[in-house]
């Protein structure tokens, strides 16, 4: 119990920035200090199927670990999970919470915060939000727009367009790129806006040839590049209604949390028997109403099993974006739907905030 004492806060730092943008959120919102530990991340490569596949790994998690040791520590992903039961391991008081889905035994981890996308369904030590905590503070925004209003150039209203790209099963494919194209053309024109589009870390390269050649009428368009000022969060701000790819929930959640008419359209999806499978099992689990037949009951109580084990690593973001559209958050589009969802969808205020206070509410009672 911490009493009257300022408690030792650690935050494992990896490669994904979404990531550690919601744990620097949580440990903002507990009002105490924290330390950034930034892992010793390397690359490698391993060949499988007659292709170079690069990957990370931790090189030497040890030289980060050293006392006074923390009271509560923030990881996210693989890596995070790794150090984090690491520094279990040397400081056995200390508690873990863990954002995302921890890709080993759920019950390591004193609290998990998640979203729909990992499979992971509610319990005593696992909190479902349906979006990230991607709750960015004022300061950032403002900043932001200080650096980037007067260099946009073109006249609102605007149409911000947030591109991402490759992430399993989803694809950014040059067939795809052209025909979110042209549906940024026929909502900018329908609606009377000015498409302001960024790219991401993962967007492929050919996505702004393909813009460029499809566009009409006055845009901007920012290329994402490592270490460089970034209008996102400008974009966002300005935006009359905003447009995002359904591969990264950290993208569309920023977008939700602005309050505006979010549009999402779905990259090229990887058909195959095994992913539909994963689909099926994983939609009984969640939405089977009462969970009636016994075989599928025994079936389920496996598969919550080996889902808690971490064993089974479904990721899909069909989940995420599904649980949205039910309460319309945001709305899917396509070249035939456009017209119709972009003038009939309705906002629906969130009550997203309401959900990140009750998150770090449940993070302070560890702290007790």
């Amino acid at each position: 119990m911490m009493i009257n004492q300022q408690p030792i806060i650690w935050i494992f730092k990896g490669d994904k920035y979404g990531d550690f943008l919601q744990m620097e959120n949580v440990a903002k919102a507990l009002g105490f200090n924290y330390l950034v530990k930034d892992m010793p991340l390397q690359q490698g490569t391993i060949i499988r199927k007659n292709k170079v596949k690069k990957y990370t790994y931790l090189s030497d998690i040890d030289k980060i670990l050293t006392p006074p040791w923390p009271n509560l520590v923030l990881a996210s992903g693989r890596h995070g999970a790794i150090a984090a039961l690491a520094t279990k391991e040397k400081a056995k008081n200390c508690k873990l919470v863990h954002i995302g889905r921890p890709w080993c035994d759920t019950s390591k981890f004193d609290l998990i915060i998640t979203t729909p996308q990992y499979g992971l369904t509610k319990a005593k030590n696992i909190i479902v939000n349906p979006v990230t905590l991607n709750k960015t503070q004022k300061e950032k925004i403002d900043q932001s727009c200080f650096e980037w209003q007067n260099k946009i150039g073109i006249p609102p209203p605007y149409l911000a367009v947030l591109l991402g790209g490759n992430s399993y099963p989803f694809m950014f494919t040059i067939a795809k790129a052209q025909e979110l194209a042209n549906i940024v053309n026929k909502i900018a024109f329908e609606h009377k806006l000015t498409p302001l589009i960024t790219t991401s870390r993962r967007t492929p390269p050919f996505v702004k040839e393909i813009f460029a050649k499809a566009l009409n009428g006055n845009y901007m368009f920012h290329e994402w590049k490592a270490n460089t000022a970034n209008p996102y969060h400008t974009f966002l701000r300005f935006a009359k209604m905003i447009l995002v790819t359904n591969d990264s929930a950290s993208m569309i959640s920023d977008a939700c949390y602005t309050q505006k008419k979010v549009l999402c359209f779905e990259l090229q999806k990887e058909t195959s028997f095994k992913l539909a499978f994963k689909e099926f099992v994983h939609l009984l689990y969640c939405e089977t109403p009462n969970k009636l037949l016994t075989f599928v009951l025994n079936y389920l109580f496996l598969y919550k099993k080996i889902t808690l084990s971490g064993t089974y690593l479904l990721r899909n973001m069909t989940f995420f974006v599904r649980n949205l559209e039910r309460y319309n958050f945001i709305t899917t589009v396509n070249m035939k739907n456009f017209k119709e969802k972009t003038t009939s969808f309705p906002v629906t205020h969130n009550n997203f905030d309401t959900y990140f206070e009750n998150t770090i509410l449940e993070v302070k009672k560890l702290l007790q």
